[in-house]
């Protein structure tokens, strides 16, 4: 069975048509494509779209991605993951302007991104300020250091180990 196509969007239902929606994603302009990030149909198809993002244009795309894509959309946490990897000083920025309305999954990522550069310390002066920023919010926010073991726990409590004692 191929893929169901909806208003342009093509629902994936398995790896063929995985493979179907990534050829056509690379006929399509980087404008079809952001559009595909930011209004996909399902988070899958927004993950290959973003993949398709980054493989072919992304200091021209992601920042338009992550100004376009909804605060709450899970593809939001990829997307910044990928620009904190390509450009991290604008990232940075990008925290310090958004980490305050970052919904769990986007704060956990900040959270991850930051304190996995803490090896990079003292020289990456540029990291403090998001970092202390971070900090602040996560004390607000009332997340401590690991209970179960989770996945966010686990962000929590690798940026507390790097950056806890920081004023």
């Amino acid at each position: 069975m191929g893929p169901i196509v909806l208003d342009g969007k093509m629902e994936l239902i398995d790896e063929e048509d995985s493979q179907v929606y990534l050829a056509w994603l690379r006929l399509q302009t980087v404008e079809i494509v952001i559009d595909e990030v930011v209004n996909g149909w399902s988070y899958l198809s927004a993950c290959h779209a973003l993949g398709e993002l980054v493989r072919r244009s992304p200091q021209q795309a992601l920042p338009i991605v992550l100004g376009q894509l909804r605060p709450t959309s899970m593809i939001l946490d990829c997307a910044f993951r990928c620009y904190y990897a390509l450009d991290r000083t604008a990232a940075l920025k990008y925290v310090e302007d958004h980490a305050e309305h970052a919904d769990a999954w986007l704060f956990g990522s900040m959270l991850s991104e930051v304190s996995g550069d803490v090896g990079l310390l003292p020289e990456a002066a540029e990291i403090l300020p998001a970092a202390r920023l971070l900090l602040r919010l996560l004390r607000e926010r009332g997340l401590q250091a690991p209970a179960d073991g989770g996945i966010a726990d686990l962000d929590v409590e690798l940026f507390l180990e790097a950056f806890g004692d920081l004023e």
